[in-house]
């Protein structure tokens, strides 16, 4: 048994998620765009981008967003196409 949960985001959760990645996101080695990254994120809502979370309690402790790409598909065998792009993760315990 964990002592968190997993669960599919929502469009509830967007601010929570921004809050996160921009509190304990950034270092010298990854730049994150505010704009890009709030646009992507807030693409939960209309289902173009989706994303898993943990939580305890009530309390996010990370996730992970992804989406549906033909991006890179010329590198991808014929039956991997399309496939998920993991854009973010971010985990914070």
């Amino acid at each position: 048994m964990s002592d968190f949960d997993i669960r599919q985001a929502q469009a509830r959760d967007i601010d929570n998620l921004c809050a996160l990645i921009f509190e304990h996101g950034p270092n010298p080695w990854n730049y994150l765009p505010r704009d890009e990254v709030t646009a992507h994120l807030q693409a939960i809502a209309d289902g173009a981008v989706q994303a898993v979370l943990a939580e305890r309690d009530g309390e996010l402790l990370g996730f992970v967003s992804y989406q549906l790409s033909r991006h890179f598909e010329c590198y991808q065998a014929e039956a991997r196409r399309p496939h998920g792009s993991r854009r973010t993760t971010l985990c914070h315990v």
